[in-house]
């Protein structure tokens, strides 16, 4: 009975300390949160377009299509910061930047006389998007070091090849959720927490680089480091 009485004992002070530390102020668990991180987006269609020659004027005959094109971003590795603010245990915002290189394939078909080529084009492509954060404090796990989160937001997507010669400029809408783990938890420093987080977003993208007027839909993943301070 003296074992299971110390077994109880410790448990009933790991659950105390758990709770304990998931119920700090916003403040002890840091206001300022800044991370750093690298993940990959995924790719989609960017449509096409057919190369047509025009009839001489008043003939009635149609036009003839010389060769047709469908173009496609590629996947890309990409670079995200973050930089947010804890506005309670719950809730904070965040402002993000996220750069990536992805490729626009486009293959020509239809042409008999120089087959099927590929063309490549390598954008630069920025992403400057704000969130909102909402920690499921209910589903916080290993003395709540471990917390679930979901996300969603807005942002301005920016996209131009090595020349610059092309420019186009979109929005994006973003919704997801992941987890964050703090690794270490300082009790007498500015440095409240330092974790890593995993997160998995759903993109929904308006215009940008894009044969056709329509949305398009992607999914990016991200591992990153945080620093929470103050």
């Amino acid at each position: 009975m003296i074992g299971g009485g110390r077994s109880l004992v410790v448990a009933a002070v790991v659950l105390g300390v758990g709770l304990a530390v998931s119920a700090l102020p916003a403040a002890a668990q840091g206001r300022l949160e800044l991370g750093v991180g690298v993940g990959a987006v995924s790719g989609h269609p960017v449509g096409g377009a057919d190369a047509t020659l025009t009839p001489n004027t008043g003939t009635a005959a149609g036009g003839f299509t010389l060769f047709s094109t469908e173009s496609e971003l590629e996947a890309a590795t990409a670079l995200d910061l973050r930089l947010g603010w804890r506005l309670s245990r719950i809730f904070a915002v965040e402002a993000g930047l996220g750069y990536a290189t992805p490729n626009v394939a486009t293959r020509v078909t239809g042409d008999a006389e120089a087959g099927s080529p590929r063309l490549d084009t390598v954008l630069s492509q920025w992403i400057v998007d704000g969130s909102v954060v909402a920690h499921l404090t209910a589903l916080e796990a290993v003395g709540g070091r471990l917390r679930p989160f979901l996300v969603g937001g807005l942002g301005y997507l920016r996209q131009l090849d090595a020349s610059s010669a092309l420019v186009a400029s979109g929005g994006v809408v973003h919704a997801g959720g992941g987890v964050k783990y703090a690794v270490w938890n300082p009790t007498d420093s500015w440095v409240k927490r330092v974790g890593v987080r995993a997160e998995l977003r759903f993109l929904i993208r308006n215009d940008g680089f894009d044969f056709e007027d329509r949305r398009r839909t992607s999914v990016s993943g991200f591992a990153s480091v945080f620093l929470a301070i103050f």
